[in-house]
C-alpha cells in the first residue's frame, strides 16, 4: 500500500471513530419516567361539570374544542428517586406516582399529563393497561385501544385487564410485596400456568388487536381490589369489540380444558360414599385433539381429551377402603371424568348463552372447514349458539402420594 493509500484509509478510520463515539440520542435513566401501567376510567357528566370548582380535578383537564370529555386517564410512573425519610435512606417514600388527565382523546390526555411531570414519558417498559367495565358499557374496545395500538413505543405484549371499579383507584393501591402495581399485576398474571381461574390466551394487546382485526369475539381477565384484598377473578366476554357478559371462574377453567390451554389444574370431586369429603385430582398432562366437522348442512365439534395426574388430597381417605385398592382408583377416575365432562359443558353453555365464541369454533371452521365457513359466515351469530360439541375425556391416575 502507497503512502497516500495509507494516509486516506488512517482518515477514513478516524471518521469511522466519530460516528462509533456514542449514541446521538442518548438520555440517562433518570431523565426518563417510565411508565408501568395504564387506567382508563369514565368521568361522568355530573362529575365534570364540577371538575372547573374543585382545584385537584381542575388540574386535569386542557382546553379543547371537543366535548364532552368522558374519560380519564390515569398514569403509574416509576419513582428512580432514592427513598428516604427524615434525611435517612430506607424510608418509606413511594415507589411509584400517579398524574392524571381528563379527554376525549388519549394522545392528548398523554401529552397534557407532560405538563404536570418533569420528564418525558416512556411507554416501553409498560406492563399493563386496566380499563374500567363502566366504560366498556359505553365504547367498544376498539375505539379505547386504537391510540395504544398505533404508537410504536407501545410494546404489544403489554396485558389488558378489564376491573368493575375505578381503574385509578388500583394504580394507587399499595400491594403487598412493595412492588410497582403494575409489575405486581403482570406478576400475578404469571401464576396462570397453575391457575385455572385465569385467562391465559390472547390476552394481550398485539393478540387483542389481531382478533379485532379479524373481528373475533375477545376474552379479558378481570382484576378486583376491595380494600387490601386482590384477585384476578373471572373474565369480560366481548362480542367483537363490545363488552356482552362477565363469566365466573368454573368457565374460565372449562374454556382452558376445551382449548388445551391448563397444564396444571386441579380437579375437584364429591366422594359418592361420604357426602362433603373431597377427592382432588392433579393435572401434570393434558394432551387435546379439537376438531370440526361437517356432515351435509349439520356442524359439530369433537373434543377428545387425555389426562394423566396424580391424586392430590382424599379428605374421606381415613373413612373409606385404602386408596391403593384398584376399584377405589376407579370410582374417583369416574368421577373426575364426568366433572371435567360437566365443566366443559357449562363453559359451552356460556359461550351459547352469551352468543361470545371464546371457544374459537370460527377460527377452526375458517382454517380446517373452509368451503363451509363461507356458507355459514354472514349468519354465523345465528348458527353459532346451535353448534354441538362432543367430548371424550381418559383420565388415568398415575400416583396417589408419596405417604400411600
Amino acid at each position: 500500500m502507497s503512502r497516500h493509500q495509507r494516509l486516506w484509509a488512517l482518515l477514513i478510520l478516524q471518521i469511522l471513530c466519530l460516528l462509533l463515539s456514542g449514541c446521538w440520542d442518548r438520555r440517562e435513566l433518570q431523565e426518563r419516567s417510565i411508565v408501568l401501567a395504564v387506567g382508563i376510567d369514565l368521568v361522568e357528566s355530573s362529575q365534570h361539570q364540577q371538575l372547573t370548582s374543585k382545584p385537584a380535578e381542575r388540574l386535569e383537564t386542557f382546553v379543547s374544542p371537543v366535548s364532552p370529555r368522558p374519560f380519564r386517564l390515569s398514569i403509574q410512573l416509576l419513582s428512580l428517586t432514592s427513598s428516604k425519610k427524615d434525611g435517612q435512606p430506607g424510608g418509606n417514600a413511594p415507589q411509584t406516582y400517579v398524574l392524571t388527565s381528563t379527554g376525549l382523546s388519549f394522545f392528548e390526555m398523554v401529552r397534557d399529563i407532560v405538563s404536570k411531570n418533569s420528564h418525558t414519558l416512556w411507554f416501553e417498559h409498560m406492563q399493563v393497561i386496566i380499563i374500567s367495565e363502566e366504560v366498556l358499557k359505553e365504547y367498544p374496545l376498539g375505539l379505547i385501544l386504537d391510540f395504544f395500538h398505533r404508537d410504536a413505543e407501545f410494546r404489544w405484549r403489554t396485558r389488558l385487564f378489564t376491573t368493575p371499579g375505578e381503574a385509578r383507584a388500583i394504580l394507587e393501591k399499595n400491594f403487598p410485596t412493595g412492588e410497582p402495581g403494575g409489575l405486581y399485576l403482570a406478576s400475578a398474571f404469571q401464576n396462570s400456568a397453575r391457575n385455572p381461574h385465569i385467562p391465559a390466551s390472547n390476552v394481550d394487546l398485539g393478540s387483542t388487536i389481531q382478533r379485532l382485526d379479524n373481528e373475533a369475539d375477545i376474552v379479558l381477565p378481570r382484576v378486583e381490589v376491595d380494600g387490601n384484598e386482590f384477585k384476578l377473578k373471572g373474565m369480560s366476554l366481548f362480542k367483537q369489540d363490545k363488552l356482552t357478559a362477565i363469566a365466573d371462574e368454573y368457565a374460565i377453567k372449562g374454556l382452558k380444558l376445551i382449548l388445551g390451554l391448563e397444564k396444571s389444574a386441579l380437579i375437584s370431586v364429591e366422594c359418592p360414599d361420604h357426602p362433603g369429603h373431597i377427592g382432588v385430582f392433579e393435572l401434570f398432562r393434558h394432551d387435546t385433539l379439537y376438531e370440526p366437522h361437517v356432515d351435509g348442512d349439520s356442524i359439530y365439534f369433537t373434543l377428545s381429551i387425555a389426562m394423566r395426574g396424580n391424586l392430590g388430597e382424599l379428605s374421606c381417605s381415613n373413612l373409606h377402603e385404602p386408596t391403593s385398592k384398584p376399584e377405589v382408583l376407579k370410582r374417583f377416575t369416574s368421577l373426575i371424568t364426568a366433572e371435567v365432562e360437566r365443566n366443559i359443558e357449562y363453559s359451552h353453555d356460556v359461550c351459547r348463552q352469551t352468543g361470545v365464541d371464546a371457544m374459537r369454533f370460527a377460527g377452526l371452521l375458517k382454517a380446517h372447514k373452509p368451503e363451509a365457513w363461507k356458507k355459514i359466515k354472514d349468519n354465523w351469530n345465528e348458527v353459532f349458539p346451535t353448534i354441538p360439541i362432543y367430548t371424550t375425556v381418559k383420565v388415568a391416575i398415575s400416583n396417589i402420594g408419596e405417604h400411600n
